[in-house]
């Protein structure tokens, strides 16, 4: 309910706020960096009980642009997801992987400097864990057709559809000229809608609890844009 609720006002926002705003036409684009949390459940299910569980806190990197017709925001995104790389009693957890968004949104505040805009992205995201030792493994190992040695890992991954439900702000010091830098802000709560398996190398982990992700993030960007009015003759 919280979730169609925040969708419900973004667009209420936009369409009321809209009837008073300078209509402009253009587009920006720029380089994204951020933090991201996840809720770890999924993932954690597969560590030892002594080991420390993940923390569920990424890094991501990324990019994102968007086309503004008449302050309907069209536009898309992607970021890679760098997590966690523990290390604890002779073994290893590390998370990592990637998300990508198509964005639909409206410019409610809209001033030749300043664009504040509500978003909703739909797309998908992806995830994988690799938990080993810390074995050594020679050529000998490899040559023997022992590939393993003393070393072994185990890939997991988890992938699916995500919902991206966020609020941009984006500064153009030199808006009024056309064509200026671009700082922007992006904070938003991504989800995903349904619950999905995890994977292997060999298939589903069969007696694995499905897993699904869902957490705040905030994006600091730089890039640029470049922007007109429209007359409304």
């Amino acid at each position: 309910m919280k979730k169609i609720f925040l969708i419900a006002a973004c667009f209420l926002l936009g369409n009321h706020s809209g009837l008073f705003a300078q209509k402009y036409i253009g587009g920006a684009g720029g380089f994204d960096v951020g933090a991201q949390h996840f809720n770890m459940d999924g993932f954690n299910q597969f560590l030892p009980a002594d080991f420390p569980t993940l923390s569920g806190d990424f890094l991501t990197i990324g990019g994102d642009g968007y086309f503004l017709f008449e302050n309907f925001v069209i536009g898309g995104s992607g970021y890679g997801l760098i997590g966690d790389d523990i290390r604890f009693d002779g073994q290893r957890a590390q998370i990592g992987g990637g998300m990508g968004f198509f964005h639909l949104g409206y410019d409610f505040l809209h001033k030749d400097k300043l664009k504040l805009y509500p978003l909703i992205g739909i797309g998908g995201g992806g995830m994988t864990m690799v938990f080993s030792n810390l074995g050594a493994i020679t050529a000998n190992d490899v040559r023997n057709g022992n590939a393993t040695g003393d070393y072994y890992q185990t890939d997991i991954s988890w992938g699916s559809l995500m919902i991206d439900l966020g609020l941009g702000f984006d500064y153009f010091p030199e808006g009024e000229s056309g064509s200026s830098p671009r700082l922007g802000v992006r904070a938003g709560y991504i989800f995903t809608p349904s619950h999905s398996d995890f994977r292997y190398g060999g298939g589903v982990i069969s007696g694995a609890e499905a897993g699904s992700l869902e957490g705040y993030y905030i994006r600091i960007i730089i890039g640029g844009g470049g922007f007109s009015k429209v007359s409304d003759e």
